[in-house]
């Protein structure tokens, strides 16, 4: 890409473009594409495709996706246990399971969670389950988002450097001691870690729907902190990006392959492929796409109207970065005052 001989256009979202943006190759795709293709995006999605440092729309969403909390509702009965609101909860719930839920095999290879020490599990071959696994550097920016936000675009300041923030790593470093807690998933992704029964909840995509193997599979919202008065989820969008690479009929082209995946029979078909939520207009009205979420009750725990992403310029992909190495360097056993300042210093060092 940064020697101008990449794809012409890629899927992404508005933290990769404004990353690129510096180097002068994203193309501005308001001079390209229909008035009418811009005119359908929803008002939070428009926001967001102009939400750049520069004038100009720089990235085309084309639907809408985000984290939710996955979990294992097996586990979540066997130990009588409610889905978390909060942090708070969902670190208690997640020891609960931990101290008191294995996983078995049977002679078939069938994975399945059971008490410790019962029936089930009466030659201790059981496993322990971890309770709770981070979707890596969202989980905290979504944390930060709650208690103060993640960073100040207007005077350059860090604003997740907190005692709010500090409490809950604290927290959250107990659990990891403990072995209830995981700051990133063992198979990269948490369906890869619920399947064969390494663990009961962890936060992650609506994507990840169709690949959970193990029965009784529930998704509910992302906590909140309890006491704040600010509520934030891990909903984003995912768009085109057109890159320059000096072909103009090449830019016209890529352009025209947005108005086609725009247009209402087509959005929803990749909507549905992509396991995700609509953000055009004309598709969210189709009778076809109210069914679909009716069908994913998970995509109405998204809660877009509070979602929150990296922000729309260069530093942001510093700012996932320090996010991601905070939450591991806590899990491993740095001071967590030490880590934020670490994360903070990243940050500026390189806004």
């Amino acid at each position: 890409v940064l020697s101008k001989v990449g794809p012409d256009l890629v899927t992404d979202d508005s933290t990769m473009a404004a990353g690129w943006m510096e180097d002068d190759i994203v193309v501005d795709v308001s001079k390209y594409v229909s008035q009418s293709s811009i005119d359908n995006l929803i008002d939070s999605a428009l926001a967001d495709a102009y939400g750049f440092e520069e004038e100009g729309m720089f990235i085309y969403p084309i639907v809408g996706t985000g984290s939710v909390l996955w979990l294992s509702g097996t586990c979540l009965d066997l130990v009588g246990a409610e889905i978390p609101e909060t942090w708070d909860e969902l670190f208690a719930v997640a020891k609960l399971i931990h101290e008191k839920v294995v996983c078995v095999t049977d002679a078939a290879g069938n994975k399945a969670f059971v008490l410790r020490d019962s029936d089930a599990n009466a030659d201790g071959s059981g496993t322990d389950v971890i309770g709770f696994a981070c979707d890596t550097g969202e989980t905290l920016r979504e944390v930060c988002e709650q208690n103060g936000g993640v960073y100040d675009a207007a005077t350059g300041g860090v604003l997740f450097n907190n005692e709010a923030v500090l409490d809950w790593l604290k927290k959250f470093q107990e659990g990891c001691s403990e072995g209830y807690l995981a700051p990133a998933f063992q198979g990269g992704y948490v369906n890869k870690d619920m399947n064969p029964g390494l663990l009961a909840m962890g936060g992650g995509s609506v994507a990840c729907r169709p690949y959970f193997e193990i029965e009784n599979v529930i998704s509910y919202h992302v906590p909140q902190t309890e006491g704040s008065d600010t509520i934030a989820t891990n909903a984003r969008f995912r768009g085109f990006i057109v890159l320059d690479n000096g072909n103009e009929d090449r830019i016209k082209g890529a352009c025209a392959f947005i108005d086609f995946f725009q247009k209402p029979e087509n959005n929803l078909k990749l909507v549905k492929a992509m396991g995700y939520y609509a953000i055009m207009k004309d598709t969210i009205e189709m009778p076809e796409y109210q069914q679909y979420l009716e069908e994913n009750a998970d995509l109405a725990q998204i809660w877009p109207e509070y979602g929150s992403n990296f922000p729309s310029i260069p530093v942001g992909t510093y700012i996932s970065e320090a996010l991601t190495n905070c939450l591991a360097s806590v899990a491993s056993g740095t001071d967590c005052q030490d880590a934020l300042n670490t994360a903070e210093n990243f940050i500026l060092s390189n806004r």
